[in-house]
């Protein structure tokens, strides 16, 4: 998230456009999706390496489901170029 600009750099986006502001919010929003991403993972990837594997299943179904479509939807919404923005 702090090095959003000069990733986006990195793909020929020019300073100062459209293009360049929108890749570096998608980007942040992208940093905070990943947090419930990384917390899935280290529930499930314990499970799977035990053979339980149903258990992970149902565990990465209820973290996407409770976790990351909510999170998606919040931070989607509420992004600056959204049609629909908060506030």
């Amino acid at each position: 998230m702090l090095a959003a600009h000069p990733l986006v750099r990195v793909f020929d986006a020019l300073p100062g456009t459209r293009l360049e502001a929108y890749a570096v919010e998608w980007m942040r929003i992208l940093g905070l999706a990943m947090l419930p991403v990384s917390v899935s993972i280290a529930l499930v990837g314990p499970l799977q390496g035990a053979g339980a594997t149903w258990t992970s299943l149902r565990v990465n179904i209820w973290t996407s489901l409770a976790l990351q479509v909510p999170a998606a939807w919040l931070l989607g919404s509420c992004s600056t170029s959204a049609p629909l923005a908060c506030g």
